[in-house]
């Protein structure tokens, strides 16, 4: 069966799963939330802005799915030695310093070019972060992996 969800997912099949596991899993959660809100809003009249108790469900599923495909460690496949994962940390801050600098550039094109110093430094602050961020969660998931498959290594 074809769907034009598999154009999105990875293409090894076991990486598919896990995430479509994830998905699966996110999107129970979502739900559960959202009802959570529509019973507290029902019997409690928390006046919540609707945007807020839309915005919520869908924050904590992304949040769990990223988590839980990191956490699995099934992204890096390839890398059981030390000098693989060596390289493949070069390429992450390569990557990394890539993604930081192309979300400053689309952050100019949202917001206009920085008028002020302080515009400057905040749109340079807000690349920095996009960089940090992206560093962290590869660097973790490149531990998780190496870890992974270097125990599958030596069973």
């Amino acid at each position: 069966m074809r769907s034009w969800i598999k154009d999105l997912l990875p293409n090894d099949e076991y990486k598919q799963r896990k995430l479509l596991n994830f998905l699966a899993e996110g999107f129970v959660i979502s739900i559960f939330i959202s009802v959570v809100f529509i019973l507290a809003e029902t019997f409690f009249s928390l006046n919540m802005d609707a945007s807020i108790a839309l915005f919520i469900p869908v924050v904590v599923s992304i949040t769990y799915v990223l988590i839980g495909y990191v956490g699995s460690g099934t992204e890096f496949a390839n890398v059981a030695t030390s000098a693989d994962f060596q390289s493949e940390r070069r390429k992450i801050v390569g990557s990394s310093i890539t993604f930081g600098f192309i979300f400053s550039l689309l952050s100019i094109l949202v917001t206009g070019l920085p008028k002020t110093i302080g515009d400057f430094l905040t749109m340079a602050g807000l690349g920095v972060i996009a960089f940090i961020l992206m560093f962290l969660l590869n660097l973790f998931s490149l531990h998780r992996s190496y870890k992974k498959n270097k125990d599958l290594l030596d069973d």
